[in-house]
């Protein structure tokens, strides 16, 4: 499925047999609940003018893409064996539990990211202000910059394997 420019003033529901792309702007007033359970398949929404008011659900098979020019919610998304990427114009937060079989990249230059559910990552790199972090499981942080604080909880092991930058404290 591809979106083309859209503008949805409620609820945003799509089950895709297939990937789902955008090759327009995409604008969602209310919640989003995207998913595909075909073999191999993705969710990318990056076109970098979108807009997404409400909580988003994605699953995918793979891989997760979403821009959103606006604050982030993210409530159930679910990236089975592949990659969670996030870019983010405002805050980023999770409502619900992230489940990414690779590696999660949030990406919220100068805003905050709290991702405080019990989610589980393959390993998760991050771009943000102030930064919390929950895991259910074993941590792995790729290259990171936090230009605020920095808070990670983890019930496993927590290893880097990227170089991870604070500037406030840790």
């Amino acid at each position: 499925s591809d979106l083309f420019t859209s503008e949805v003033t409620g609820t945003f529901k799509l089950i895709s047999g297939g990937g789902v792309t955008d090759s327009g702007d995409v604008s969602v007033a209310g919640t989003t609940e995207i998913s595909t359970a075909a073999t191999n398949k993705s969710i990318i929404l990056d076109v970098a003018t979108s807009d997404f008011t409400g909580a988003l659900t994605l699953s995918a098979p793979k891989n997760i893409a979403i821009t959103n020019v606006l604050a982030t919610n993210l409530a159930t998304v679910t990236a089975t064996t592949g990659t969670l990427n996030v870019t983010s114009g405002g805050d980023v937060i999770d409502s619900g539990v992230l489940t990414v079989g690779n590696r999660a990249t949030i990406t919220a230059v100068g805003r905050d990211i709290t991702l405080n559910s019990a989610n589980n990552y393959g390993s998760i790199a991050f771009e943000g202000r102030n930064v919390l972090l929950t895991e259910s499981s074993a941590t792995d942080i790729f290259t990171s910059t936090a230009t605020g604080t920095f808070s990670l909880n983890s019930t496993g092991a927590i290893t880097d394997s990227g170089a991870i930058e604070v500037v406030d404290n840790m």
